[in-house]
């Protein structure tokens, strides 16, 4: 079955509640201006070709009459949408507003008088009922910053507040009409409470060192698309498969996170071990443009090189959009591989570039350890932040990233680090220090690679077992909240709308073993390395 483009809603669950596809990349919005002919016909003709994801129906329990200062109404309904139910939809004087927060229902937006006879005679609406201010903001009471961060229906406004991206308003009090979601604008700092000791490496943050006695990632192949990776890397040489030359750096680094074999003393504890550090990686350059049936053929030669992971540190600046690159991703994950995308370095709500905004993508936001004041993880300044255009959650999960000092990477992940023309690609400020074939990254990019580490971990104990639709299912499981402290002092936005707890950090241990985090962030401490032999 298709799935609307830029579809009705979102549920809670981060799952889809499915309806049509509009053909040709046709929206709700493209089907609400249509004139009443075209419209229909283009719903007769999607209708022909519709496969019902659901034939309940039911009697209407109520909910026709409402203020006229009301101008977003929840349905209850008994089933996904077919084309024949929107028309019966818009002829009642309701159309999708592109956000649902529950798996039986979706806002609507009230479009005209409503028809209560065709209402009760639709056979798939349960029940109608105001959606307000206070569903919208979950009841919660006003932010000390007196500021909310509003998803506004398409086509209204606030009326006043400051415009940030797409549909999200930041405004200074609360909307009393077309809010679909209202999240505080609170200052929030994470705290995770299960360290309480000082780190000097991002692999502990990430719980990488306490497996590596049973897990390193033996026998697992990563496929990794970007910029290509320095094969010749005394700490790569063994881990790449195939790779093409990297003339920018970036695709290195991102290789170091997951496969470094950790090997060339940096004076700290892990020094630059990735976090399998015994996984094989087929590394693919990324082209600076590309059709989606290019990145189809890309995911089809993983496939081919037996990579069920591909590590995707990239996305399409300025297009946030559900699209045809999008699909090419969900498609690879049918099929049985697992896609994870970087978050994007744009803090704007709803920035997240596509193709991270696919449905089964695993999008990946970033977290930061700068010890200071006692605190330890926080949600990265510069990490990119959901929903999608249509309401999903993104990014799914949260992994070190990384900082910025000034204009620097210095408090970054350290990581390989390229040499090509002659030179080292890094920033003489970013390396290092004593070792040139090592450098410090900082952004999304290394959050996703340390995911792709965590899966790699995964497919190498659970082996066969192990699914594409179980992956989202074991971080969650084994993520460590974020929790805001009682008197937030940095302004960062939740990442994760909805929900009490804004975000979560990856980690992937045995329940034996305790929390700790690891891998070079900045610090050029020496510690005693204790690290058990590995093979490879």
């Amino acid at each position: 079955m298709t799935v609307i483009a830029i579809l009705l809603v979102m549920l809670a669950s981060g799952a889809d509640y499915p309806v049509v596809e509009a053909s040709n990349n046709t929206t709700l919005q493209d089907l609400r201006s249509m004139p009443d002919r075209q419209r229909r016909e283009t719903l007769l003709q999607m209708e022909s070709n519709y496969i019902s994801g659901g034939t309940g129906s039911g009697p209407f329990t109520g909910g026709t009459s409402f203020p006229d200062n009301v101008s977003l109404i929840l349905a209850e309904v008994y089933r996904p949408l077919s084309p024949a139910d929107l028309e019966v939809l818009f002829r009642a004087g309701l159309w999708p507003a592109g956000y649902s927060p529950r798996d039986d229902g979706f806002v609507a937006v009230r479009i005209g008088p409503l028809d209560a006879g065709l209402i009760r005679g639709s056979g798939f609406i349960r029940r109608l009922s105001p959606w307000d201010w206070n569903r919208a903001s979950g009841g919660q009471p006003d932010p000390p910053s007196g500021h909310w961060l509003v998803l506004m229906a398409p086509g209204t406004d606030p009326p006043s507040g400051v415009h940030l991206h797409g549909d999200w308003w930041r405004v200074g009090s609360p909307v009393l009409s077309g809010a679909l979601i209202a999240l505080p604008d609170n200052g929030m700092e994470g705290v995770n409470h299960a360290l309480d000791t000082q780190t000097d490496d991002s692999r502990e943050v990430a719980g990488f060192p306490g497996l590596w006695s049973y897990y390193t990632g033996l026998g697992v192949r990563v496929g990794v698309l970007d910029t290509g990776v320095w094969s010749e890397h005394p700490d790569l040489q063994s881990a790449i498969v195939s790779g093409p030359p990297d003339t920018d750096g970036h695709g290195t680094a991102v290789c170091g996170v997951i496969a470094s074999r950790g090997e060339i003393d940096l004076q700290c504890e892990h020094n630059g071990s990735g976090g399998t550090p015994d996984a094989q990686l087929y590394v693919i350059q990324r082209p600076s443009s590309m059709t989606p049936s290019q990145l189809a053929g890309f995911f089809a030669e993983f496939v081919s090189s037996q990579c069920m992971i591909v590590n995707n540190s990239w996305g399409f600046d300025g297009t946030t959009s559900y699209n045809a690159y999008c699909q090419v991703v969900d498609q690879y994950v049918a099929d049985g591989g697992i896609a994870v995308f970087s978050s994007g370095n744009d803090p704007a709500p709803g920035a997240i570039p596509t193709p991270g905004t696919a449905r089964n993508a695993i999008t990946v936001g970033a977290v930061t350890f700068i010890p200071e004041n006692g605190s330890n993880v926080t949600l990265a300044s510069y990490s990119g932040r959901g929903p999608t255009e249509n309401g999903r959650m993104k990014p799914e999960i949260l992994a070190p990233g990384g900082d910025f000092f000034q204009s620097t990477m210095q408090n970054g992940v350290a990581t390989t680090n390229a040499f090509y023309g002659g030179g080292w690609l890094d920033d003489p400020e970013d390396r290092w220090p004593g070792e040139d074939s090592y450098t410090r990254y900082a952004g999304t990019s290394m959050a996703a690679a340390f995911v792709s580490s965590a899966m790699a971990i995964c497919q190498e104990k659970y082996s066969t077992l192990f699914h594409p639709e179980d992956a989202l299912a074991l971080m969650a499981a084994c993520a460590i909240p974020l929790k805001a402290p009682a008197a937030p002092r940095k302004p960062v936005m939740p990442t994760h709308p909805m929900v009490s707890v804004f975000s979560t950090a990856i980690t992937f241990r045995e329940p034996i073993f305790p929390k700790r985090w690891t891998g070079c962030s900045g610090s050029t401490q020496s510690s005693p390395r204790g690290r058990v032999p590995r093979n490879g």
